[in-house]
């Protein structure tokens, strides 16, 4: 997708994903779990601040966005099916039958660490899609970092 297109389109949507963002991020703050010991630690190697107010929501299936913005996924080659984990600021949804997997709850911590070193939600989200819509997310520098990361850990 061009550039001037990709960014059209994000300025469109990027309001509704940060507004839906921030009401799973606190359900997340509210109901889920702190870092688990080895979990913190490997927050504070990736440079996480405060890992003790990140938070950990194990759930039967992710929420995924409204119609309105699934298609945005589709266009950024976003897995189709739920996700099995996924970051929202200092919230992280896992699915509860992988959430033993320490690869997968690393690879959100990542997300965890860009957020905060992008400037936050809405910073980490523009990027993320920016990315996403201009080299597909198997190819988006955010995702590899995490895959990467994520090995360190698991």
């Amino acid at each position: 997708m061009r550039q001037f297109a990709a960014k059209s389109l994000i300025s469109l949507v990027l309001p509704l994903v940060v507004k839906w963002a921030r009401r799973q991020e606190a359900r997340i703050l509210a109901e889920g779990r702190t870092l688990t010991v080895s979990e913190a630690a490997f927050a504070s190697w990736l440079g996480v601040s405060n890992p003790g107010e990140i938070r950990v929501l194990e759930i039967e299936q992710i929420p995924m966005p409204g119609k309105g913005l699934r298609w945005i996924a589709r266009l950024t080659g976003y897995p189709h099916q739920p996700p099995a984990g996924m970051a929202l600021g200092r919230g992280v949804f896992v699915k509860q039958k992988l959430a033993k997997h320490r690869e997968l709850v690393a690879h959100e911590l990542v997300h965890v660490a860009q957020y905060q070193r992008l400037g936050g939600l809405e910073s980490f989200l523009k990027c993320y899609l920016m990315e996403c819509l201009m080299q597909g997310y198997e190819g988006a520098p955010l995702e590899i970092e995490a895959q990467e990361k994520a090995q360190v850990f698991g």
